[in-house]
């Protein structure tokens, strides 16, 4: 089952397409499932929708589901970045919306500063990634999430923009601290592919550091693209699939009203 669970639309403000086109390029693809997770950032002073109209995002995820039923599952996602900015606000995205799936991301490392809008080029990397999983470290324990997204989210804009290559040894017990959290609290890890596509050339987060998720006791893992445009839907998710299973993991979950189902791995003979 090759599933692609972090899509975006034009709901997002970064991408300009409608849900069908997405799950047109999906079923070209050879996915099986689906999820749109259009962005739901959290800043102090920024109403829940200031982003996103997530009312009207969920209304055509329905119709799309819809249309496309018997032949293309699709779960209504959300994408949500550094919660902790806005406890109230996040709240109301529970108590307002049923989301089947929700990605716990941090763009924002302080509220004025997006790692991918802002770039990169005058920090200090090593700095900088430490602050990011000490606050992805506070998201794993504290907020209401299904699996982390795209977990070495900066090395893919410090390669970009500097060339730089972070060493995953150096972060090994920083990633043990959030995993054994992670695990503790039931959720999962995100195998995002968009590095793939990018100078980056790897998954986010890498094979390493997928195995030791699976060393610390994980065992929900989604497979996303991280797509914004119809040809980058389901990019990637073949490779990502035969790296979660090489590294001992059952199968690829998926999720509906926020319980995950592991979709086992076809058996080998």
């Amino acid at each position: 089952m090759l599933i692609d669970y972090h899509i975006h639309t034009h709901a997002s403000f970064d991408c300009f397409e409608h849900a069908r086109a997405m799950c047109e390029s999906a079923l070209k693809a050879g996915m099986d499932a689906v999820a749109f997770t259009d962005h739901v950032d959290f800043l102090p002073d920024r109403p829940l929708d200031w982003q996103t109209d997530l009312a009207a995002a969920f209304r055509e995820i329905d119709e799309v589901a819809e249309q496309f039923l018997g032949v293309l599952e699709v779960a209504r996602g959300v994408e949500i970045g550094q919660p902790q900015f806005n406890e109230r606000e996040a709240r109301r995205l529970h108590e307002e919306f049923s989301p089947d799936f929700i990605i716990g991301s941090i763009h924002y490392l302080d509220p004025t500063y997006d790692m991918g809008m802002s770039g990169v080029a005058d920090r200090d990397p090593v700095a900088l990634f430490i602050a990011y999983l000490e606050m992805v470290k506070h998201l794993a324990q504290y907020g209401d999430y299904d699996v982390l997204g795209h977990l070495t989210y900066p090395w893919r804009y410090f390669k970009r923009e500097r060339d730089y290559d972070f060493r995953t040894e150096n972060y090994l017990e920083l990633f043990v601290e959030i995993f054994d959290i992670v695990v503790e609290r039931g959720r999962g890890l995100e195998v995002n592919t968009s590095g793939l596509r990018q100078p980056l050339a790897d998954t986010l987060p890498n094979e390493r550091i997928l195995a030791l998720f699976r060393q610390c006791g994980g065992r929900f893992v989604t497979t996303g693209s991280d797509a914004h445009t119809p040809d980058h839907v389901g990019d990637g998710i073949e490779e990502a699939t035969a790296m979660i299973r090489r590294v001992g993991f059952e199968g690829i979950s998926t999720y509906r009203d926020r319980i995950p189902t592991i979709q086992p791995f076809a058996k080998t003979e």
